[in-house]
């Protein structure tokens, strides 16, 4: 490896960083006395006792403590007194190169705890412990906790503490220069999190969806360089659901619709205004963008009163069960894929009237992914919408792993599966000019994950990953959700294998594009694939796999291509042969049938699967 790779190569993980004026302060070191935290910087005690979270020190009696820090570094150690004696004041000594004293200076903050505050000398090793003595002379006293923070110094390359430079340096001619690779204009990679910056989940990403609107949250990712939107689901607590029992999605016996502690809900306008008054908060507390999460309704739901309600508004008539017939379903479904477009709208909506500048996402699975699990969330309606101006493309395991069936046998494919699932998110936005996002996840959404369950993990993220890197037109990447989830829940060797294939997401927008020929054979994929799927007659989504597995599973890179856009002008340009099923969804307009006749008589081929399906029969379809 030459000079120059080995500068450029270790820059990586700084380089999303490197647009702020003056770096963040390393994290702070927490120091509770008596906790498992506290001990590995514990150098050595003489007499200080412990009791009740407070650590007391009898005069004659002392601790040192060793604190890792950087050469040239601005320290600062928080101290904050406990006990009856809170303003007796303990003695500080910070030893330097060989054991010698380094000047200090004390003082007291407008909340009466202690900062010590020192410089660390430029000849100190990166990283070595410097020992901080704290002493009982002459009185007594009680500290209940310590905090540790540190500022490196950037004398040398702005943007790059001192330390990494000479670490990057070491053993180069004295002109060498590491070149700080400025953070890229725009976000390529990010996380989310409902939590406060910390070390631990901290993954140098461009920007956080912060899954709150707490302004220290949005403040505390901003401050660390990020770019912050703020991200909210349509789903919400048990406590909620109690308040507003008409608002909450139901199946027909009547019982909620939940996902373990967090219930359903129909976009009802008391609904849609509890969002909008979320996103508010967030973006009066600096967040740079909304993203609303999964607006999603479940097939099997529509026995709630708000769905009544909309039934009677909408079509004028009384309220049907939906699996009483055909017409009843699909009329259901199709007023489901109506009113979640709507709430997307209104809550996108109001963002931009409140700040025309901040970013609006929608974050979705993917059409295949929602009709396998009975899930109504019209990805072509939405996405289509003015105000969606990016796209957070939701595959993982979870929804890629869904047993599909390829030669007679059903089971998970999630190579297969997540391929298709990324292609149609690819399909959905190509040439719309609207950004998609690819999501990856390490782990699935188990808080309590055993060692069974992580290499069962590990296996299907490292299938949908490159399942998403053959994908050659997306370079936008939400590297992981929920951090928390993952850093010191897995094994050491699966988090630096997460955190390299991090590092890399990070830079795949700088990478030249080597692509081949286009893939030039689509099967066509819908909205209307949701309106089908339950009952009285669940259509068979077995079709679409028919099609699309067995040339996939031979190498051929079949595309699903979107049957809402095959009328857009060149849409269906770069495909020779297109797989059309009808057994599984229908044509959203007569103008579809025109556009795919068109393209057949300019030369195209036109292969058309399966038989009648009832669904053909819907009473309100175009067709009839």
């Amino acid at each position: 490896m030459g000079t120059g790779s080995l500068i450029a190569l270790g820059l990586l993980a700084g380089a999303a960083r490197a647009d702020v004026k003056n770096n963040p302060a390393l994290y702070a070191i927490t120091l509770t006395p008596g906790t498992a935290d506290e001990l590995p910087y514990l150098q050595k005690i003489v007499g200080a006792t412990v009791a009740q979270g407070v650590r007391r020190a009898e005069p004659g009696q002392f601790w040192i403590y060793g604190l890792p820090v950087a050469p040239g570094a601005r320290c600062r150690l928080g101290v904050t007194l406990g006990g009856d004696d809170a303003n007796a004041l303990p003695n500080f000594t910070v030893f330097g190169p060989n054991q010698k004293p380094l000047t200090t200076r004390l003082s007291r903050d407008p909340d009466g705890a202690l900062s010590l505050q020192w410089t660390v000398p430029a000849s100190w090793p990166l990283g070595g412990r410097m020992p901080v003595q704290i002493s009982a002379k002459p009185t007594a006293f009680s500290i209940r906790l310590v905090r540790f923070t540190q500022q490196e110094s950037e004398t040398k390359v702005a943007g790059l503490p001192d330390g990494v430079a000479a670490q990057l340096t070491a053993g180069l001619p004295a002109s060498a220069r590491p070149v700080v690779i400025p953070a890229p204009a725009r976000p390529y990679t990010l996380t989310q999190t409902p939590l406060a910056p910390d070390a631990a989940i901290d993954l140098q990403t461009d920007a956080v969806f912060a899954y709150a609107n707490a302004p220290d949250v949005i403040a505390g990712w901003k401050a660390r360089g990020y770019t912050v939107w703020a991200m909210n689901g349509a789903r919400d607590s048990q406590d909620y659901a109690d308040k507003h029992p008409e608002d909450v999605q139901r199946d027909k016996d009547g019982q909620e619709i939940s996902l373990g502690d967090s219930a359903y809900f129909a976009p009802t306008p008391g609904r849609i205004a509890v969002e909008t008054a979320f996103f508010q908060a967030a973006l009066d507390a600096g967040s740079e963008g909304v993203c609303l999460e999964e607006p999603e309704y479940w097939a099997k739901a529509g026995y709630e009163s708000s769905f009544k309600a909309a039934w009677q508004q909408t079509y004028l008539t009384a309220w049907q069960d939906p699996a009483s017939s055909l017409s009843a379903r699909w009329r259901a479904s199709r007023l489901m894929a109506t009113l979640q477009t709507s709430h997307v709208a209104s809550v996108l909506q109001d963002a931009a009237r409140r700040n025309p500048n901040a970013r609006r996402l929608v974050a979705l699975h993917s059409p295949i992914s929602y009709a396998q699990w009975g899930l109504v969330s019209p990805q072509y309606r939405i996405t289509s919408l003015p105000d969606v101006q990016e796209v957070i493309g939701q595959v993982w395991s979870a929804t890629a792993r869904f047993p599909a069936r390829y030669a007679g046998v059903r089971r998970d494919r999630t190579f297969a599966s997540a391929y298709l699932e990324y292609a149609s998110f690819y399909h959905l936005l190509r040439g719309t000019g609207k950004r998609l996002w690819f999501l990856l996840a390490p782990v699935e959404d188990n808080a309590s994950p055993t060692p069974q369950s992580i290499d069962d993990a590990r296996d299907h993220y490292e299938q949908t990953l490159i399942a998403a890197l053959l994908l050659t037109g997306v370079d936008a990447y939400e590297v992981l959700p929920w951090p928390e989830r993952v850093y010191g829940k897995v094994p050491a060797g699966y988090e630096t294998e997460i955190n390299t294939v991090n590092a890399a997401l990070q830079e795949m927008h700088s990478q030249p594009e080597r692509r081949g020929a286009d893939a030039d054979i689509g099967v066509f994929v819908s909205d209307s694939m949701q309106w089908q799927r339950e009952a009285p007659n669940a259509s068979d989504l077995d079709g679409f796999f028919g099609l699309a597995l067995p040339l996939l599973q031979r190498g051929v890179p079949v595309q699903p291509v979107s049957l809402d856009r095959a009328a857009e002008p060149g849409y269906l340009r770069q495909f020779k042969t297109l797989l059309l099923s009808y057994d599984f969804q229908k044509p959203p307009s007569a103008q579809t049938q025109t556009a795919l006749a068109d393209w057949t008589r300019r030369g195209g081929c036109l292969l058309v699967f399966g038989g009648s399906d009832a669904y053909n029969g819907a009473a309100d379809s175009w067709w009839q």
